[in-house]
């Protein structure tokens, strides 16, 4: 997975949800156009889904098949935050709201 970041800041609690949808924002809760957002089934090198948030940093990822993913997200001049993401059969759709760190 490659979002654009040159490290990678990995989150320890997994996400559980049906789907997800989210705005990406910076340190100073500025909104992020144009992030990229991966998913990658954990155990594959293949990605899933590999969209652009629109202008105003929103994304929404459709439903997924129930497993474990891989979310990655960022932006050239931003490291790459990556998730553990479990999409579950029954529950709530989930809103995130990342903050993205500066690259070095």
């Amino acid at each position: 997975m490659y979002c654009g970041g040159n490290q990678i800041v990995q989150y320890s609690h997994p996400i559980r949800a049906t789907s997800l949808r989210g705005t990406v924002f910076d340190q100073s809760s500025a909104t992020v156009a144009a992030a990229r957002i991966q998913v990658q089934r954990q155990g594959s090198d293949t990605l899933v889904l590999d969209i652009i948030a629109d202008e105003n940093g929103r994304f929404y990822l459709p439903k997924l098949e129930p497993g474990a993913y891989w979310l990655g997200i960022s932006k050239y001049g931003f490291q790459l935050h990556v998730w553990d993401l479990r999409v579950v059969r029954f529950g709530w759709p989930k809103d995130l709201k990342p903050k993205l760190s500066v690259g070095t």
